[in-house]
């Protein structure tokens, strides 16, 4: 089995870890915002969460990905296998919500926040505030360029507000509604999208989950998703 295989097929490295760490337990309601294809969610509905997936492109559809077609009917199996578990809704993550405030245990973003622009990142803190229950957790994925160092709750705060990364009114808002929780390395898989058709994974990056705690303040309905 080819390391893209791998990747697809069974637990994701960031799954692992958050399951091995205890931040995600059989029976939570989990927001996968922006799912691609659905990996991460169908993974999650095999281990007993209860998830909504939500990416623009909408429910991923069947036989994509010919590149990886064993891997890919092998997805689609689970897929069908917890469709009573994962709700995919075609759906922007800076504008989705719920009829109802604080539904979640975990919001999980997979370089969405680092990777959106100017006013879009607002609008993703906000989505995630509104959608996670005092005390659950905003995971938000970055690379990790502090390998073989322990993990550092302070590193993880500095990632949140980075001015490089993070416009000012996204770092007001994780204020706000959330506490900084802890850092937890991992080895993400990259690929070179040019070679992915081949199957194949370039090279391992240290990457982390860093836990973002929603605090108790609370939250209302928006009126309007502007910054």
């Amino acid at each position: 089995m080819s390391g893209m295989d791998s990747h697809i097929e069974w637990p994701t490295a960031e799954i692992a870890t958050l399951f091995a760490a205890g931040l995600i337990q059989r029976g939570d309601r989990v927001l996968d915002m922006g799912c691609g294809l659905g990996t991460e969610a169908i993974q999650l509905g095999v281990l007993g969460c209860d998830v909504v997936a939500i990416d623009k492109e909408g429910k991923p559809p069947e036989g994509e990905e010919k590149q990886i077609d064993g891997a890919q009917r092998r997805l689609d199996k689970q897929r069908r296998a917890v469709q009573r578990r994962v709700d995919f809704i075609e759906a922007d993550a800076r504008t989705f919500r719920e009829g109802e405030a604080s539904t979640f245990h975990v919001v999980i973003d997979r370089l969405l926040l680092h990777n959106r622009g100017e006013g879009a990142q607002c609008r993703i803190v906000r989505g995630a505030a509104y959608a996670i229950a005092a005390g659950g957790i905003y995971v938000v994925r970055c690379r990790r360029d502090r390998a073989g160092e322990p993990p550092d709750p302070r590193w993880a705060a500095e990632v949140l507000h980075a001015e490089s990364t993070i416009e000012p009114g996204a770092r007001d808002l994780l204020d706000a509604y959330f506490d900084v929780g802890p850092e937890v390395p991992f080895a993400g898989l990259i690929t070179d999208p040019t070679q992915a058709t081949e199957g194949m994974v370039v090279r391992a990056m240290p990457m982390s989950l860093i836990v973002a705690v929603r605090n108790d303040r609370r939250f209302g309905r928006p009126k309007s998703d502007r910054p």
